[in-house]
């Protein structure tokens, strides 16, 4: 049973590092695609844009349908998208057809969160489900680093544009089958509800959104996701443009903070079932907060360059794998459908991480002020819900007895 559940667990990283590299490996080839297709920046952009789109709209389906007909189908419906899409943008004639099949590869991606996290949650419980999404969440941190990596070593070796889409179609042919092969159905299917429709879909997140502490832990996932994404869209610009970063040393900075986050990773796995999940989620919300204000005071005494701001963020990193790692875990505790919960949450962080890259960008001034105090309001804002939560006595969820 183990080695079942531990092979089980080595599919859902790869669909899920799968998802995030899809996007990731293509970045470095978009000015590429911009000239091939004689188009401005801003439209190959949208290729982008509408992949997340495709992903955090799609995932609000495959949530509720994999709580009705299985985790297997409905994962390898998505990942079978996903995989023609690739194929397909291979052979994208014009920039509409691409930015179309990459609205669709976004669709089929957003099956890996969504129902990977899903999974888990049926394989286990309490601290075990916290300590394997830890696991899960430790493997996926090397995406944002590997995904540029080897897109930039395609681009590089002079290969056109459509080698980067070729190199994913491969990986996703062979996850596909790996997921045909190996994955089990991780739910008892008592009776297939055949009258499944959109209404009884739309009931199923009215009942989310009235439960308070459900919607609590999704806040604070939110939130969370908010500051970060907004500081990796952000920091760019800051770093290369205005601090004097040169471009090809910008991703080793990214790596001290992608290091520091897959500490806290192992650090939660070890100490999640000692010390429970409430505080070590606390723990990450205080980090995150008091690695920001220090920065803040000493960006008002000396001047702060890149590394140093990357070192003063290393407790932040870490931070961060707690909040991620168990704040999931608390949520599930709240409802009996992890699917439709986890499509509900990672919808709900899409948006706040769209809004919060917006947000950001309107203060935009050169300097690490913003980026500095954005993830302080976000993470204060976290703490107080998690106070809120905690004074809820009536509930007497897993979260508060863990």
């Amino acid at each position: 049973m183990k080695i079942l559940k531990r092979n089980i667990l080595i599919l859902i990283i790869a669909v899920i590092v799968l998802s995030d590299i899809s996007s990731d490996i293509y970045l470095p080839g978009l000015p590429k695609i911009s000239d091939f297709f004689s188009v401005d920046y801003a439209i190959a952009q949208l290729t982008i844009s509408l992949n997340l789109a495709g992903i955090s709209i799609s995932g609000l389906l495959y949530g509720p349908l994999s709580d009705y007909y299985g985790r297997r189908p409905i994962m390898l419906l998505g990942v079978g998208i996903f995989t023609l899409a690739s194929v397909a943008c291979c052979f994208a004639s014009n920039i509409t057809v691409l930015i179309i099949m990459r609205f669709i590869q976004g669709f089929g991606a957003g099956v890996a969160g969504v129902v990977g996290y899903a999974i888990i949650k049926d394989m286990y419980s309490g601290s075990d489900c916290a300590k394997n999404i830890s696991i899960v969440n430790m493997a996926v941190a090397f995406s944002p680093v590997l995904g540029p990596i080897l897109g930039s070593a395609i681009i590089a070796h002079g290969y056109h544009w459509n080698m980067l889409f070729i190199a994913i179609s491969i990986m996703a042919i062979i996850v596909l089958i790996c997921l045909f092969v190996f994955l089990k159905e991780t739910i008892v299917l008592e009776k297939i509800n055949s009258n499944i429709s959109c209404l009884s879909i739309m009931r199923k997140y009215k009942e989310l959104v009235l439960n308070i502490r459900f919607c609590g832990f999704a806040l604070i996932q939110s939130f969370t996701i908010m500051w970060i994404w907004s500081c990796i869209a952000n920091l760019p610009f800051i770093f290369v443009k205005d601090m004097g970063v040169p471009v090809g040393y910008y991703g080793y900075f990214v790596a001290i903070n992608v290091a520091a986050y897959i500490v806290g990773a192992m650090l939660n796995q070890r100490f999640v079932e000692r010390f429970g999940i409430n505080n070590m989620l606390l723990l990450g919300l205080i980090l995150t907060t008091l690695s920001d204000v220090s920065v803040l005071i000493l960006y008002q005494i000396v001047e702060i360059t890149p590394l140093l701001a990357e070192i003063m963020w290393l407790p932040s990193g870490m931070g961060i794998a707690f909040i991620l790692g168990n704040n999931m875990t608390a949520a599930f505790s709240e409802i009996r459908e992890p699917g439709i919960g986890s499509a509900f949450i990672l919808f709900l962080q899409t948006i706040f991480g769209a809004l919060g890259i917006y947000i950001l960008g309107c203060f935009y001034d050169g300097t690490l002020i913003p980026v500095i105090l954005f993830p302080i309001i976000c993470s204060t804002i976290c703490i107080v819900i998690y106070i809120l939560l905690r004074k809820d006595k009536n509930n007497k969820s897993e979260f508060i007895s863990a």
